[in-house]
């Protein structure tokens, strides 16, 4: 994805927008066709067409994978893995770097050498953690609230006043003077997705907006406080499962390139 910023290969369990991060180009797992088979011109089908769930992989290609490492049990749920981890693998990214982004790069195969279930697994490890966020392990749980007692109020609208103040070998996320989530390792911010780090998307992105146009406020703390929820606190929370979910990431792409050295 991203005809302008940096190519990046992201996963998702929702139909993402065409303009996610920069022109995205989208490719399900899973496609739905109607049964029986509807020829429209426009490719539509009737109100009362039953959708199936069919594989998006070409059958062709899952057994040129199968045939290539010799093992027939490989299904298309390792091939789409394999895929993703080759398109965060930085061996590849590097190889590849003139025309990702601009035309549809080529996904070989790699040496059968190689253990292929150890690149599909850390592929598919990839691919869980990036289409499920939500569920990210947070990182660096700490009582920082029943701490600060009723000095919470003071941090009030923190989507508006979080920065990142950068050290040597680590940085950390604060409000004023007050430190709230220290000691992150640099690798949360060199693991990057459409030319920033997710923890600068979120921060970015979380900001309060008002579209004067349509009259609609898109503000991420009237969200949690209409859903019950602490603004401040779920805030952090979300943060630290974001900076979780970064470490993880950086890890994934390194045990790649340690995997394949060459293409």
């Amino acid at each position: 994805m991203g005809a302008r910023t940096t190519f990046s290969a992201l996963a998702v369990n929702n139909l993402p927008n065409y303009d996610y991060f920069d022109k995205t180009q989208f490719f399900p797992r899973y496609v739905y066709q109607p049964e029986p088979d509807v020829n429209r011109v426009d490719g539509s089908y009737p109100k009362n067409a039953i959708l199936v769930k069919k594989s998006n992989l070409n059958e062709a290609s899952v057994s040129a994978f199968r045939n290539h490492f010799g093992i027939p049990s490989l299904t298309d749920d390792d091939l789409f893995h394999y895929v993703y981890a080759m398109l965060n693998c930085q061996t590849y990214l590097a190889k590849y770097a003139t025309i990702l982004g601009r035309e549809m790069p080529p996904v070989p195969f790699l040496d059968k050498l190689i253990n292929v279930r150890d690149f599909v697994d850390a592929g598919k490890k990839l691919c869980e953690i990036h289409a499920n966020f939500g569920s990210a392990i947070p990182y660096k749980q700490d009582n920082l609230f029943a701490e600060l007692g009723d000095q919470n109020d003071i941090f009030s609208d923190l989507n508006k006043r979080i920065k990142i103040v950068k050290h040597q070998s680590y940085f950390s996320l604060n409000c004023g003077t007050q430190i709230l989530i220290d000691n992150v390792p640099n690798d949360a911010l060199e693991y990057v997705v459409g030319g920033r780090s997710p923890i600068e998307w979120v921060l970015k992105r979380c900001k309060p907006r008002d579209y004067k146009a349509s009259s609609i406020i898109d503000d991420i703390y009237v969200e949690f406080s209409d859903g019950g929820l602490d603004p401040n606190r779920e805030y952090l929370d979300y943060l630290r499962k974001i900076i979780g979910l970064s470490i993880q990431s950086k890890l994934l792409r390194e045990e790649l390139a340690r995997m394949v050295t060459k293409i």
